[in-house]
């Protein structure tokens, strides 16, 4: 097993892993600006982007492993961690918004079943 971090095999397989990790980014990207309301072919590619981001981990994994002092190889890692922490951080943000929304409707629904109404149309039809 060679463990020197140094080989030009082992840096292609890390820029690999770092496009298979960039990739999905920009795929995500490109589905938020073009929603796949029925669009096959950017549903596709999407779920292509994130198959790449998992083969980018394992071949992150994979450097890690077998080459531990490859420089490359620890930046690709600390890159996928910050990814993945940023992620969580959307995610929860994700969560307490709908959170946050679904009790402000409640809160109205509660008003509005009362009677304590403060809509103007609600007006109209008492």
């Amino acid at each position: 097993m060679e463990q020197h971090g140094d080989d030009s095999r082992v840096n292609k397989l890390c820029v690999v892993g770092l496009v298979c990790l960039i990739l999905p980014i920009l795929g995500l990207l490109l589905e938020v600006l073009l929603p796949a309301g029925g669009n096959k072919v950017v549903a596709t590619i999407s779920f292509i982007f994130q198959l790449m981001y998992i083969a980018g981990l394992v071949i992150m994994i994979g450097v890690r492993v077998k080459y531990p002092s490859n420089v490359f190889g620890k930046v690709l890692m600390w890159l996928h961690i910050i990814v993945g922490v940023i992620f969580l951080i959307i995610l929860i943000a994700a969560i307490v918004m709908c959170a946050v929304v679904i009790n402000g409707c409640m809160s109205c629904m509660d008003d509005f079943l009362s009677g304590r109404c403060d809509f103007i149309f609600w007006n109209f039809y008492k």
